[in-house]
């Protein structure tokens, strides 16, 4: 997966789908493995090199610019932090944590916090409101503006929200 992402510069969100960012888009085949211990994605290339041409494509010419594409996917990273989900091959996008705490469990924001939080992250409104901009926006970069209704529900992919997803089940074939 980290490789599939440098070399082509595609998010998580590009890869994982249907996601938040691409609603319609089918699941790349995908396949976890070990390695040293930790639970790794395997992709493949084939499925990969298209899907950086598909979204190449809809970008047009700014998917020239390989450093608009480096800060493309560190904005993707912010709108999946600023969301709150993660990606698990076996369940998909599913909200993994209250992103306005810390790993101890306290608040964020609170006087005595000693990292300043960006105020995007504050509270539940906002951090939508900076999702919800930043998927319209990017929306627009790939000319789906007008494609993509008001209304959508763009946390129906994620599990543990609107529109719940069931687990998947992995089957290995002799």
């Amino acid at each position: 997966m980290t490789q599939a992402m440098q070399s082509t510069q595609l998010s998580k969100l590009d890869l994982f789908t249907p996601s938040p960012l691409h609603l319609d888009l089918p699941p790349l085949v995908t396949a976890p493995y070990p390695i040293m211990g930790a639970a790794c994605i395997m992709l493949s290339a084939p499925d990969v090199r298209a899907r950086a041409a598909h979204i190449r494509s809809q970008l047009g010419e700014a998917a020239q610019d390989e450093s608009y594409m480096r800060n493309r996917r560190a904005k993707h990273d912010r709108i999946v932090k600023h969301m709150g989900i993660t990606y698990e091959p076996t369940v998909g996008w599913y909200v993994c944590s209250d992103p306005s705490r810390n790993g101890d469990g306290e608040v964020l924001g609170k006087e005595k916090e000693k990292k300043k939080t960006p105020g995007s992250m504050r509270s539940e409104e906002k951090r939508m409101a900076y999702a919800e901009k930043a998927l319209e926006e990017e929306w627009r970069t790939m000319g789906l503006g007008g494609l993509v209704a008001e209304d959508t529900d763009y946390m129906a992919c994620v599990r543990g929200r609107r529109g719940r997803r069931k687990e998947r089940e992995i089957v290995i074939l002799d």
